[in-house]
């Protein structure tokens, strides 16, 4: 290979073998080093501009006054035209307009005329009166049609109604009793309060069942068994808030069982007992704000929504919100004595911000 050839080959385009990783020629089939079998080359997508093409770089054209003012000439010869056919196009309406009236003016009065003729006045008559009733002059049949349809839609309404009323009342019965309801002299509902009373079941859920028993069947025995088993439960209520020594729980529990008992069984009694607990758990919202050993007051902050005042100044031997006695005032805090008859003199102490704690 002389120096020409190695000058030549090294000028071509070269890529490299995807075996041995060595330059060869990008025409090349087969490696010249491993020898190894090459894939033709892709042809890349050649891109050809306008130059390339032989086309030139486009200019703008300007034309010459003698063709712009042609133009112009030819432009104002179209308005001109254009406006005189305009002006004749609505001459010409104007005037089939006036003749079509006109023409209607004269049928008018032929038809006039011929009404006023002696000869046709019998024939337009008997025309008259052998003239049929239109369907507008049968009114009255088609009012009884429409009062007809008036009434069936109204009896199906009132239909509905009733049968969804007796639907929605079996419905709430079923769902207040747990299942459906059965008529009382076909029925046999176990009352099973007195049972769970005698397996020393909770009071609420023993109440519970006696309302249940109630609601399915109202007879005497489950009325008695009902305000029985209520008796014993305002008492157990009454017994937990005013226990002894004090306790803020105790209370909490008694509002809510109060309050749970009065949703489910509508006796006057419990509703009482239920408004009594709210006043109750609401008389124990006061917190102690500040205190004054060498004075000896304290200044409670009120949370009571029963009461008008939001905070209240005592000393030794008063009462706070007319029911506990302040025993003492020291560093302890405010020692108090609860003076309802129910209470039993039980004795709590107030210290700074902080609910009130058994003493």
């Amino acid at each position: 290979m002389t120096d020409q050839d190695e000058e030549r080959r090294d000028q071509d385009p070269t890529r490299l073998c995807h075996t041995c990783r060595m330059p060869v020629s990008a025409l090349a089939t087969r490696c010249r080093f491993c020898g190894a079998k090459l894939e033709r080359p892709r042809k890349s997508d050649e891109v050809l501009t306008v130059k390339d093409l032989g086309g030139e770089r486009g200019s703008t054209y300007t034309p010459s006054a003698n063709v712009v003012r042609a133009l112009e000439a030819f432009a104002e010869e179209e308005k001109a035209q254009s406006s005189n056919q305009t002006q004749t196009g609505g001459t010409r309406s104007r005037i089939r307009r006036i003749k079509r009236t006109q023409e209607e003016s004269r049928q008018k009065l032929e038809e006039a005329l011929d009404e006023l003729d002696p000869s046709k006045i019998d024939i337009y008559a008997k025309d008259i009166l052998s003239r049929k009733p239109k369907e507008s002059e049968k009114k009255p049949a088609g009012t009884l049609d429409d009062l007809g349809r008036k009434l069936f839609s109204a009896v199906i309404f009132i239909v509905a109604v009733v049968f969804l009323y007796f639907i929605v009342t079996f419905g709430w019965n079923w769902l207040r009793v747990g299942g459906a309801v059965q008529p009382a002299a076909f029925q046999t509902f176990p009352n099973r309060a007195e049972a769970m009373l005698a397996e020393g079941q909770p009071l609420p859920d023993v109440h519970r069942e006696a309302v249940r028993a109630c609601q399915v069947d109202n007879s005497p025995e489950n009325s008695r068994i009902l305000s029985r088993v209520r008796r014993r439960l305002m008492e157990q209520i009454e017994a937990q808030a005013y226990s002894k020594p004090f306790n803020m729980q105790n209370i909490t529990d008694a509002n809510r069982d109060s309050s749970a008992a009065a949703t489910v069984d509508f006796d006057q009694s419990l509703a009482d007992l239920a408004e009594r607990m709210r006043r109750e758990a609401a008389t124990y919202k006061f917190i102690l704000t500040s205190l004054n050993k060498e004075a000896e007051t304290a200044l409670f902050t009120l949370n009571n929504p029963y009461v008008s005042e939001k905070e209240q100044t005592v000393s030794p031997g008063e009462l706070l919100l007319d029911r506990f006695l302040v025993t003492s005032i020291s560093s302890r805090g405010v020692a108090l004595e609860d003076t309802h008859p129910k209470a039993g003199r039980r004795h709590l102490l107030a210290k700074p911000l902080t609910t009130v704690l058994p003493d």
